[in-house]
């Protein structure tokens, strides 16, 4: 969902020329991307622990 609603739109204007403000919304919003999928892994990896330990 991402993906298409915030990044494709952001990486289309910065095609056609640097635009800080558009920069700065994609890599604000790829930080809050690798955050949330750095707290599924550690979810799921709790998750295998509970089930494995």
């Amino acid at each position: 969902m991402s993906t298409a609603v915030v990044q494709s739109p952001a990486h289309g204007r910065l095609a056609t020329g640097f635009d800080p403000a558009w920069h700065t919304r994609l890599v604000t919003t790829n930080w809050v991307r690798t955050v949330v999928w750095l707290g599924r892994g550690v979810l799921v990896g709790w998750w295998l622990h509970q089930a494995l330990g």
